[in-house]
């Protein structure tokens, strides 16, 4: 029975309607993962229990975001914040979108970047899902509510290069298209949140120009799962005991990469 989504889930002062399925061309992955028992290791979907190992949560009694631990967070992670009545935000440095959201609608994906403890990053870098820059505006206002201000850059992946936006601009937009992406010479100041001229051409960080968002899976990882959703698949025995999962679900908290902005 396909799973019944609410209709409208409010998160941080926004009222969100859109749902973001994983592409299509995902389907047999997704297959794959429903048909495999929860203890195959090949089985990567994170289920509920699972899930609330990579959850974060902002304390606003420190005015920053931690994980499962209590422990602060650094560098790059990818991330999805999942379709129910309370949305969750699931994190991790390498996992797949479609792991961390169980292959689940999402009300977003992509990546988050953290300084010095704080959010100043969000993207939209989702092979899996590939959400749209309207799609994320209503989690960029409300991530912006929640992180009280912190959260300075919106870096878009819709085309060939990265594009970034300021999110203090962004949040008063009643359209993304309302808001221009920086031009070459602009940067964000980190401090004021605003666009600033500095007179000569400015990079983002080649951390943040990685591009998941068009990547396709690699052709062996597309037969194993058509395998899998045939009946060609010898499942994993339950009288054995599974490895941990590839992905590090054994080992919560992951040191990510650090990352750092011009």
């Amino acid at each position: 029975m396909p799973k019944k989504y609410p209709d409208e889930i409010a998160y941080y002062e926004q009222n969100i309607t859109t749902k973001i399925s994983m592409k299509n061309e995902f389907r047999t992955e997704r297959k794959a993962m429903r048909l495999l028992p929860s203890n195959d290791p090949e089985q990567k979907y994170l289920d509920k229990e699972k899930q609330d190992l990579y959850e974060i949560k902002f304390s606003e009694e420190e005015g920053i975001f931690l994980d499962y631990e209590g422990n602060v967070l650094s560098g790059k992670y990818n991330f999805i914040i999942t379709c129910e009545e309370n949305p969750r935000i699931i994190c991790h440095p390498t996992m797949n979108h479609s792991f961390l959201a169980n292959g689940k609608k999402v009300l977003a994906a992509g990546n988050l970047f953290f300084q010095f403890d704080t959010l100043v990053t969000i993207t939209n870098n989702s092979g899996h899902y590939r959400p749209t820059d309207e799609e994320m505006l209503p989690v960029i206002k409300a991530l912006d509510v929640a992180t009280e201000g912190s959260l300075l850059r919106y870096i878009s992946h819709c085309t060939n290069e990265p594009l970034v936006y300021p999110v203090i601009e962004l949040v008063d937009a009643e359209h993304f298209s309302d808001v221009l992406p920086l031009d070459d010479q602009e940067v964000i100041n980190p401090v004021s949140g605003q666009r600033e001229d500095t007179g000569y051409d400015s990079l983002i960080s080649d951390e943040s120009k990685n591009q998941s968002f068009n990547r396709k899976l690699p052709l062996e990882t597309i037969i194993k799962y058509q395998k899998i959703v045939e009946g060609n698949y010898s499942f994993f025995s339950t009288n054995e005991k599974p490895d941990d999962l590839a992905d590090g679900i054994a080992n919560i908290h992951l040191k990510p990469l650090s990352v750092s902005f011009g």
